[in-house]
């Protein structure tokens, strides 16, 4: 069973969650998703399971009407209780499948032989270190880590053992779109952006990368750009910052929230995705779900240089770029425009790249992490 506090969404967290549970299901496992919102259910209605009545709904509603923070810890608490209550029923039969750190620690103190499976994608705090060497000790848990510098930093700086590389991926529809892309490139090519403008609270770079959009204006650079999916609020202050920098309407558009479902169709209209984050410790163990979508739908990436970006991503599927340096990002791109066979390389190499992360591929690292510590036959 897979447990998230937060769901439905149409963050990555929510689609990856989402389409793991399709995979796993059609590798023959039993799956449900345990959520505590009354809109579940929404997203994938066969294997979702509501984990509250409507009444106890109108309280959490009430509660993150006053505080957001502890509206989503009560969710902890109902997701953690409910699973310790059904796991009297479930040892031997079952597998914890979770996000949330204080959820896996709950569950590891408060249930017994039903191992975890806990996917990390942030760097380790003390309390959940400790608890989890606990936990590791008594093959209760697996932890899987984005990339595998964060593997190692748990495994060697941390002294963890029980960790596997378990990547983000791709639904079919995006590999559908890449397959469908001829070998025309548009006479004004489109970099695109999809996705949010913070993430948890950081910023995903889009600000500062106005200064390059309007250094390709100022260039004469026969492009659009299109940042899609922004958050309404940072989506206006977005709008005003170019405003501000005198970047034109044709030139750059920016568009609001996209639902996963269109997200395929979206990425058919742009011929580079953009990846502008910066060098931070949030950012170093990401691996953006986007690299993956881009990849697949055989839209070449444009990345910033970062340590996490060189590690996932090469120079095969990726032109990197110098973030402090608004030019850079242009004369690059602008070498590129003048290759168009470059651009066709690119798309190929990334589409091939991206066929080794789907979400079958992702079902099958999990349910080898678990034959390896013999919780799965």
């Amino acid at each position: 069973m897979i447990l998230n506090s937060r769901y439905p969404t149409e963050k990555a967290y929510g689609v990856t969650t989402s389409m793991t549970a399709e995979a796993l299901k059609d590798e023959g496992h039993l799956v449900e998703i345990w959520a505590p919102s009354a809109e579940a259910n929404q997203q994938v209605p066969h294997l979702t399971k509501n984990l509250i009545s409507k009444r106890n709904s109108v309280i959490i509603q009430f509660v993150n009407s006053i505080s957001e923070t502890i509206g989503f810890k009560l969710q902890y608490l109902i997701c953690l209780s409910l699973a310790v209550k059904s796991s009297l029923g479930l040892q031997g039969k079952a597998v914890y499948w979770v996000r949330g750190p204080y959820l896996a620690l709950g569950l590891l103190f408060f249930t017994r032989r039903i191992p975890i499976i806990f996917e990390m994608h942030f760097p380790l705090q003390s309390l959940v270190k400790k608890t989890m060497i606990f936990g590791l000790k008594r093959k209760r848990i697996l932890i899987g880590t984005l990339t595998e510098m964060h593997r190692q930093s748990l495994e060697l700086g941390a002294n963890l053992g029980g960790t596997f590389i378990l990547p983000m991926a791709a639904p079919d529809d995006f590999f559908k779109v890449g397959r469908q892309r001829g070998l025309k490139i548009s006479p004004v090519p489109v970099i695109g952006y999809i996705g949010k403008a913070t993430s948890s609270g950081h910023e995903n770079g889009l600000t500062s990368f106005l200064t390059s959009v309007r250094v390709a204006q100022d260039r004469g650079l026969q492009v659009h750009f299109w940042l899609a999916g922004i958050e309404e609020h940072h989506r206006l202050s977005l709008c005003q910052t170019a405003t501000k920098l005198g970047i034109r309407d044709d030139f750059l558009h920016i568009s609001g929230h996209v639902n996963h479902e269109f997200v395929p169709g979206l990425l058919s209209q742009f011929d580079f995705g953009l990846i502008p984050y910066g060098e931070s410790s949030y950012n170093k163990y990401r691996f953006p779900i986007k690299s993956v979508e881009y990849a697949a739908a055989g839209v070449p990436i444009l990345a910033t240089g970062t340590v996490s970006h060189h590690q996932i991503l090469d120079s095969s599927i990726a032109l990197f770029y110098d973030q402090s340096n608004p030019l850079d990002f242009v004369l690059k791109l602008e070498e590129l425009l003048k290759n168009p066979s470059q651009i066709l390389v690119l798309r190929a190499t990334a589409m091939a790249w991206a066929s080794n992360y789907t979400y079958y591929n992702r079902a099958k690292l999990a349910s080898e992490a678990l034959r390896n510590l013999g919780k799965l036959v």
